[in-house]
């Protein structure tokens, strides 16, 4: 009699740890058939819609180069940019964009500057940096005073940009950041090239 009440809780026990286990299926099935794959959350939309603007400033070193000759030593000047567009996507944005580079020494005026459509890529939808290329119509101005007159020289032409940047959003609507540049203009008898560094303020 001792050893069956000995026996009666183990022999219970297991019952109950075998209708546990018979359970388990029906419980997996009652919340949705099993565990169920743990994703990572999608990133926060980026913000980037419709119409945007932006604009800025910066320094630039310039050097050109006719037929036959090699590049000149760069110079520096000043420059600027404004574009709009409008945004397809968070990751695209498309526009136009009017640039320039501009100096004033020695007596002599010089100024290049461009229109031209362009692409900005984001290659995180959600992040703020980009990449640029644009291309379109070039244009060169120089004055000067020969000691006697003033003269002037102006010339059309075609060019292409490769840029960088990364937009820093500041408030709802508002980013700024740094932008890096490359233009390259043709302009027949003679190219230009300018390398700039500067900051764009813009609508997100």
């Amino acid at each position: 009699m001792r050893a069956a009440a000995l026996r009666l809780p183990a022999s219970s026990a297991l019952g109950a740890l075998a209708l546990s286990l018979l359970a388990l299926p029906l419980l997996a099935q009652e919340h949705g058939g099993g565990l169920r794959e743990v994703r990572p959350a999608p990133p926060p939309p980026s913000g980037r819609s419709g119409f945007f603007i932006a604009g800025g400033l910066g320094g630039g070193y310039e050097s050109f180069q006719t037929d036959g000759f090699a590049w000149t030593d760069e110079e520096l000047g000043a420059t600027f940019h404004l574009k709009l567009g409008g945004t397809p996507s968070s990751a695209v944005r498309l526009g136009g964009e009017l640039a320039g580079w501009g100096t004033d020494e020695a007596g002599v005026e010089e100024y290049v500057g461009s229109l031209m459509g362009i692409v900005q890529l984001y290659p995180s939808p959600a992040g703020g940096f980009f990449l640029k290329a644009g291309a379109g119509f070039s244009y060169f101005n120089q004055q000067f005073f020969d000691g006697f007159f003033y003269q002037e020289v102006d010339d059309n032409g075609f060019g292409f940009n490769l840029g960088a940047g990364w937009d820093f959003q500041v408030s709802r609507g508002l980013t700024i950041g740094p932008v890096v540049d490359y233009w390259h203009h043709d302009f027949g008898e003679f190219k230009e090239r300018i390398w700039s560094l500067g900051v764009s303020i813009g609508s997100l």
